[in-house]
């Protein structure tokens, strides 16, 4: 269990501490768990219960080495968003990445897709997706 701070935050101290969260901080909960040599999964949950925009965020993944040299990942992210502003919204995010690496030589590619789903109007609807490569 911990206490998350907004690593946005330029002064640490403006306002004081506000325990209530509006100082964008919040509780994250992880447990990281090694079912075998080749494969470790990992869950985390963050609560921002009493803040300006309450959120709560579920994340999930697996991470699978089969040998020294390729590792298979997938992550999801689900939560909801509270915005008296702008409106709520729900969030869901899948990733997947394969790499691979020897002596001399790495190469890998990530993909992802991050829907969000505005519930009063189509305002905060938006879909991003990522594709990145690397290799040296």
């Amino acid at each position: 269990m911990g206490y998350r701070l907004d690593p946005d935050r330029t002064d640490p101290y403006a306002g004081g501490y506000d325990p209530f969260g509006r100082d964008e901080r919040g509780f994250v909960i992880c447990e990281n768990r090694r079912i075998s040599d080749a494969l470790t999964a990992h869950a985390e949950e963050n609560y921002d219960l009493l803040g300006a925009t309450p959120s709560i965020t579920h994340t999930y993944g697996v991470d699978y080495t089969p040998d020294a040299g390729w590792r298979f990942g997938t992550n999801l992210e689900a939560g909801q968003i509270s915005d008296d502003v702008d409106g709520d919204f729900d969030r869901v995010a899948v990733t997947g990445s394969v790499s691979y690496e020897e002596e001399g030589f790495s190469a890998g590619i990530t993909a992802g897709a991050r829907i969000e789903d505005g519930e009063t109007d189509d305002s905060r609807d938006r879909e991003t997706y990522l594709f990145e490569g690397h290799a040296s």
